[in-house]
């Protein structure tokens, strides 16, 4: 089942460019029991990506396990952990998530399956049918999708930070 982290890498592969370009890094594993593909904009926790897989900050992922092969899914969702350690900012996770949740309101019905129904750590989360001959497309799409969520979320720390 290596595949999954082959499409993973080939889609980050695809569109480093764009990656590069909003200071996002990314990081594809079989990580938990699952297949992970995790994108985090620099600045959006307080460890490098490459130092410690995302247990603090703010990530997209794309993921799937073994029973959602059997129920042909797989996942996404913008996880915020750990928001009140972040350096130089002020941040109460439930405010944060509230304020996230209001800006993504205009382009929520473009997520395919998604919720916002969830406590202030996952800010959105949804699932999309696995279809094996479209989940590199899929999955290329989910990533185009995030990126321009970035800037929202660049805003909501800009008006978070610390004042010296």
């Amino acid at each position: 089942m290596d595949r999954f982290l082959e499409v993973f890498n080939s889609v980050v592969e695809n569109n480093r460019a764009a990656l590069e370009k909003n200071q996002i890094s990314s990081f594809v594993e079989w990580w938990y029991d699952s297949w992970v593909l995790k994108l985090q904009k620099k600045g959006w926790s307080s460890t490098a990506l490459h130092e410690n897989p995302i247990h603090s900050g703010i990530f997209f992922s794309i993921w799937l396990t073994e029973k959602d092969l059997e129920k042909s899914v797989f996942n996404y969702n913008i996880h915020a952990l750990k928001l009140r350690e972040l350096e130089g900012y002020t941040i109460k996770s439930r405010e944060f998530a509230n304020d996230f949740r209001l800006a993504f309101t205009s382009d929520q019905s473009s997520w395919k399956n998604v919720s916002v129904n969830y406590g202030p750590l996952t800010l959105m989360q949804g699932y999309m049918p696995l279809v094996q001959e479209s989940f590199e497309k899929d999955v290329d799409h989910l990533l185009k999708k995030f990126i321009p969520l970035c800037p929202i979320i660049d805003h909501l720390f800009e008006v978070r930070k610390k004042v010296k």
